[in-house]
């Protein structure tokens, strides 16, 4: 019998990514069959040892290399490169607290279909002759040796051509404000797919930030803790060649866009090359944006690569100084019609806003910025109702039964929200009912005073007290216990050893303050708890780390026979412990210091940064 032909191998593969579904889940065409079956030739296929070959080839090795020492008497390989974990530091081999929670939490991918992005932005991955770079002409080269034969010369030369090369040169604008590390995750695996899937020719990465009123700061981004301190003129992102793309990633939504050093930017920017923002919330969010200033058009274009002033638009634009942004989401679908506009498809058509640039310098000039202090818990809580989405809604319901921090975040998504995304965190996180811990040079968050009360009020107490179990069997599980409710947890603070209970204690002070807002027998639970296992732990020195900051509060002066002073103080808390009274003298801070101790020790809770 004659074997297969390679066409019948083929043919079989085909029918069975058709029959398993392969094929039509992973998106795969014709082309992509015809790469998988290419790189799966050039890798080879490695040879397999059954048991008996195995023992034959280790008895021949050992039999031609009889002199071999124990394998414990062996010496390890000297490398002149330290390993991974030499070379940290004490400090950083160990588990770092993350902001109130022990441990790192697991996260769900923030880019779930990278395969599809990467498909929908195929269209700019075009080539062009390159400018500097050539390659040998073969054809061209074998055809003037041709002729050099036949009229018999004996020099042979060389024909060299442009060598091709990615058309666009990305500048990938990534805007610094204070919901950045909600999407920190989600911008880091969208720039690994642009810079590593061959789409572009290079790709350079920026950081804008607003550092001073009406200053913008454009600075090299750069992975790891050191930050480029250089700053760059909105010019460095010209491409004289047309072969510049700019993408602006943002959400809209900082003080940034409430300026007008950023509509200039963009402004010259789209007069030079292909200029895009890259929204981070939903369409249906816009409107609470700056892009809320201007109005959604289509836009379309017959030419590659032509500056957004050059761009088809749909209809007549009544305005004498537009700037036209094409707006593209995450959406693979959003990314390829945008991709396609870019190199000029032509009828194909993108989503696109246009601003007046009269009309946006007047209303930044009269924008008042509202704080969230000046507004009413209650307030904050029904706008926030009013607008959010069911699910950012019931987000905000779990996050008040814990301490606001994104690894406890992303736990409750796990295990409670598993189809919530990253815009329904960014929605609870902007909604004005979360601000920035007093004191912290870190992302340290925490629910303006009186919403988290009115939140657990909200919630069903069934949902309140899971979310709190859910937390605690996580932290239990990962200290090696086998605590499965938060009140066992807290019923046995006392007996774990001293670095567990400071791990816990965020977690601890976070609960009592809820179970205390939800009344009943949990408020009783709560007094039970504080009475008899809270203040042993607040007699240690680690709890001023918790409460380190600003206080306007009472103090008791005059050692132990002392007096109430009436009225309230200025108080200074250091994570050591160390209290000072700024409107009081050095003996009368020294003398005050342990009481003030003392007074936190036994009232903490009363205490309000």
């Amino acid at each position: 019998m004659s074997k297969p032909s390679c066409y019948d191998s083929v043919e079989r593969f085909v029918n069975y990514l058709e029959r398993s579904g392969l094929r039509k889940r992973l998106e795969l065409n014709d082309e992509d069959i015809a790469d998988t079956l290419w790189l799966a030739l050039q890798m080879g296929v490695e040879k397999t040892l059954s048991q008996g070959e195995q023992i034959q080839a280790q008895e021949q090795t050992i039999h031609e290399n009889p002199i071999i020492q124990d394998f414990k008497d062996v010496e390890p390989p000297i490398s002149i490169y330290p390993s991974p974990s030499d070379s940290l530091p004490e400090e950083s081999k160990k588990e770092e607290n993350i902001e109130g929670l022990p441990f790192q939490s697991p996260a769900a991918p923030a880019l779930p279909n990278k395969l599809q992005i990467s498909k929908a932005l195929r269209p700019l991955m075009r080539k062009v002759p390159s400018y500097h770079r050539r390659i040998l002409d073969v054809e061209a080269t074998v055809n003037r040796i041709v002729d050099a034969l036949i009229v018999e010369q004996d020099i042979w030369l060389s024909i060299t051509k442009p060598q091709p090369e990615r058309w666009l040169n990305l500048e990938l604008v990534i805007e610094e404000n204070r919901s950045s590390f909600i999407w920190q995750e989600t911008i880091n695996e969208l720039e690994e797919i642009l810079q590593n899937y061959g789409i572009f020719r290079t790709v350079r990465s920026w950081n804008l930030s607003n550092v001073h009123q009406n200053n913008l700061q454009l600075v090299s981004r750069k992975k790891g803790k050191h930050k480029n301190q250089r700053q760059y003129s909105y010019r460095e992102l010209y491409h004289s060649n047309g072969r510049g793309l700019i993408l602006l990633i943002s959400d809209c939504v900082s003080t940034i866009w409430q300026e007008k050093t950023i509509y200039e930017w963009l402004q010259k920017w789209s007069n030079q090359s292909p200029t895009a923002i890259m929204q981070l919330l939903p369409e249906r969010l816009w409107l609470s944006s700056e892009l809320g200033l201007g109005y959604k058009v289509k836009l379309s274009a017959f030419n590659p690569g032509v500056p957004n002033s050059k761009l088809i638009c749909g209809e007549d634009l009544d305005v004498e100084q537009a700037l036209i942004l094409p707006i593209v989401t995450l959406e693979p679908e959003s990314l390829k019609q945008w991709a396609k506009v870019v190199t000029g498809y032509g009828r194909i058509q993108t989503a696109a806003i246009v601003l007046d640039i009269e009309f946006v310098k007047e209303q930044v000039n009269k924008t008042v910025i509202s704080q969230s202090s000046e507004s009413s818990p209650e307030a904050i809580v029904d706008r926030f109702l009013a607008t959010a989405s069911p699910t950012a809604q019931r987000l905000a319901g779990l996050m008040a039964a814990v301490p606001v921090s994104l690894p406890v975040v992303h736990l409750i998504q796990k295990t409670m929200l598993p189809k919530s995304t990253p815009v329904n965190v960014a929605e609870v996180f902007l909604s004005g009912m979360v601000e920035r811990k007093k004191n912290k040079q870190v992302n340290e968050y925490e629910f303006v005073e009186g919403v988290r009360k009115l939140l657990n009020q909200a919630m069903r107490l069934a949902e309140t007290e899971k979310v709190l179990d859910v937390v605690s069997e996580y932290i239990a599980d990962k200290m090696g216990l086998s605590f499965k409710s938060f009140k066992a947890l807290l019923l046995k603070l006392t007996d774990l050893s001293q670095e567990k209970k400071e791990n816990l204690l965020p977690f601890a002070y976070v609960a009592a303050e809820v179970l205390r807002n939800l009344g009943g027998k949990y408020a009783e639970f709560a007094e039970k708890f504080e009475t008899n296992h809270f203040q042993k732990i607040l007699d240690n020195q680690q709890i001023f780390k918790l409460f380190a900051g600003e206080y306007i509060c009472a103090v008791k002066w005059g050692r132990e026979a002392g007096i109430w002073r009436e009225g309230t103080e200025n108080l200074s808390l250091s994570p050591q412990g160390e209290v000072q009274f700024p409107d009081f003298s050095r003996d009368l801070r020294k003398e005050g210091s342990k009481t003030a101790k003392m007074y936190i020790a036994k009232q903490s809770q009363q205490f309000k940064a």
